[in-house]
């Protein structure tokens, strides 16, 4: 929303009347001011159902092993939270969690997977990729590239990997690891229709708040309720919101940092639920693409 709270400065210093409307989307649901982000639920549908698959597989096998998936997150834990959600359908995994928002200790997480393997002959872990160590540095600095984005925030990518190689050299056990990558943002097999059916409706509301001469904000999403779930739509200036964060609320992480509490699922329930349907052409789904076309 920094780029949205610049241009309506802008606009307002140089008297040029526009409306500036920021509506957020972002499956990483880190945008401050907003109870989530349109994005966020199917994101966290695509995560916890393959999360679900993988536990389903590895049981599948009678040698144990341990499986550790790398999710998106650099700062917020939000998506590897939504991890958990298999269990809320019989099944036992992921085992452990870990999100950016507790500190990551390598030594304690082989422990947390010693104990594991003394209850269970499989461990799912699943892991966000920014977790950090307690002096701030990100747990798989030395398997990263070092390449920035337009931001220049550094890609993140390879702590799976470091974890994988990490349990090889203390535990020795069989291990695999596994990166979600970008198929968490662009799986639309997966949408959840509370998500689709919010994000349509936001954006209407922010025509609407356009209209009645709102400028300089950000739309924002108000949970009245989680069961029943109810959201009501407002909005916020962006100025209070651009460059801040909404992490996980450290009160949702389990005291060890290594799961999430119950909080997190009445949380997450709500903006999963419900299907959509998709056209599909000899088996494979059919995607509308936006012609780009130059204006002179």
């Amino acid at each position: 929303m920094d780029t949205c709270n610049k241009i309506s400065k802008f606009m307002l210093r140089n008297g040029y009347e526009c409306r500036v409307m920021g509506v957020p989307k972002t499956i990483d649901n880190d945008l401050f001011g907003t109870d989530h982000c349109p994005g966020y639920g199917s994101a966290a549908k695509y995560i916890a159902t393959s999360i679900g698959e993988i536990y389903h597989d590895a049981r599948v096998y009678d040698t144990g092993m341990i499986c550790i998936v790398e999710v998106m997150g650099r700062h917020a834990g939000w998506l590897a939270a939504s991890a958990a959600l298999p269990r809320t359908v019989g099944a036992r995994a992921p085992h452990l969690i870990y999100l950016p928002e507790v500190a990551f200790d390598p030594e304690q997480f082989i422990r947390d997977v010693k104990e594991v393997q003394s209850l269970t002959r499989n461990c799912i872990v699943a892991v966000s990729e920014g977790v950090r160590l307690e002096d701030g540095t990100f747990a798989a600095e030395n398997f990263q590239s070092g390449a920035v984005d337009a931001f220049g925030h550094r890609y993140l990518s390879g702590v799976g990997k470091y974890l994988e190689s990490l349990v090889r050299e203390k535990i020795g056990c069989k291990v695999r690891s596994i990166e979600l990558n970008v198929l968490q943002r662009c799986s639309s097999h997966l949408m959840s229709a509370t998500d689709v059916r919010e994000a349509r409706k936001i954006g209407s509301y922010a025509i609407r708040f356009a209209l009645q001469g709102h400028t300089g904000v950000m739309m924002v999403f108000e949970r009245v309720s989680n069961l029943p779930y109810m959201v009501r739509i407002g909005c916020k200036p962006v100025s209070e919101i651009a460059n801040r964060e909404q992490l996980v609320p450290r009160a949702w992480i389990n005291k060890q940092g290594n799961d999430v509490t119950d909080e997190m699922f009445e949380y997450l329930l709500p903006l999963i639920e419900g299907e959509v349907p998709y056209p599909t052409q000899n088996g494979m789904p059919v995607h509308f693409v936006l012609n780009k076309s130059i204006v002179e």
